[in-house]
């Protein structure tokens, strides 16, 4: 198994875990033990992402989602906002920076949960030094870098 000598922070040690349990322990396993030892690492990869990638993600949303209502907020208040202005009208595909924000924020979460997802792979082929989202009158609002994170994408 290759992994630091010392575990740096939380995100290291929850992979040093997924990665013994893929490449050591699961190859000694059978059927349905192998089965769980691989569901087991693959759900420790994802919370060392979220360790990793998860706080810059919920910022980034954060701040886009109070630049689209211009008034500061915490995340969840924001999205509830968002939610209720979907539903009722004052929100739609035509609003300014609402498809760049849903992009940008559905980029976030497939480098956490699924980075190895085709259409995910795909769309950062297409652009390796990030990308901008250029709907509407051209502004730059939904920017953003592919995640650099540590360890194998699972």
């Amino acid at each position: 198994m290759s992994h630091p000598s010392k575990p740096t922070n939380a995100a290291d040690l929850v992979n040093l875990v997924a990665s013994y349990l893929r490449e050591d322990l699961r190859p000694s396993l059978g059927g349905r033990h192998k089965f769980l030892a691989l569901v087991a690492a693959n759900a420790l990869s994802i919370v060392a992402r979220e360790l990793q990638l998860g706080l810059a993600a919920d910022r980034r949303e954060c701040d886009r989602l109070a630049h689209l209502f211009s008034r500061a907020g915490d995340l969840d208040s924001l999205n509830r906002d968002l939610c209720e202005a979907l539903a009722d009208g004052r929100m739609d595909e035509d609003t300014p920076e609402l498809l760049p924000h849903l992009f940008a924020s559905t980029m976030d979460r497939l480098a956490i949960d699924q980075p190895q997802y085709a259409a995910y792979r795909r769309e950062l082929s297409e652009y390796p030094d990030g990308y901008t989202m250029r709907l509407g009158g051209g502004d730059s609002f939904g920017s953003h870098t592919a995640p650099q994170h540590r360890g194998a994408a699972q």
